[in-house]
């Protein structure tokens, strides 16, 4: 019920400003042996992709941004949302990604990509509560160096390398 629900306020929002129905073209694509995808022409040829699972479960939502990247929502089997990524023309992760926790669904870790490498800031957090288990730091290569880990009362339990010089 929850998924059909998610469905049928996702297509209401995306399709709300087709006036016409030539606006509108929906095709079956099958791109994996276990996943059926349907994409959904909205205005300006933009698709919108959704992607089954083979038990008719959604994978994953995807959507074709202005310069060419594609966000890409992704889904467990139990509905909950597994991450929230862009990725660019040549399929490398770019920009902020979400990652979550399979049961709760509660946010998992937050990272930062560049050319599909892990960069800058990122953190990852305790599944019952919104507080920080690890900040992370990584250098352009995605090479971590340095990492600080906290208990759920916000204590450092342990500092692994150096920041700056």
């Amino acid at each position: 019920m929850k998924i059909l629900f998610i469905i049928c306020t996702f297509l209401l929002i995306i399709f709300n400003d087709c006036t016409d129905r030539k606006d509108l073209d929906i095709k079956i694509v099958t791109k994996f042996d276990s996943i059926s995808s349907y994409q959904l022409f909205k205005l300006k040829n933009q698709p919108i992709e959704i992607g089954f699972s083979f038990n008719g479960k959604i994978k994953y939502l995807s959507n074709r941004l202005n310069d060419n990247r594609v966000q890409i929502i992704s889904f467990f089997d139990n509905g909950n949302v597994e991450s929230k990524t862009v990725i660019d023309s040549l399929g490398k992760i770019q920009g902020r990604a979400y990652f979550f926790f399979k049961g709760s669904g509660n946010l998992s870790s937050d990272y930062n990509y560049f050319n599909d490498k892990k960069y800058g800031n990122a953190v990852s957090f305790f599944d019952s509560t919104a507080v920080y288990k690890t900040t992370m730091l990584y250098n352009e290569e995605g090479q971590m160096y340095w990492r600080q880990t906290l208990d759920k009362n916000h204590n450092v339990i342990k500092e692994e390398g150096k920041i700056g010089n």
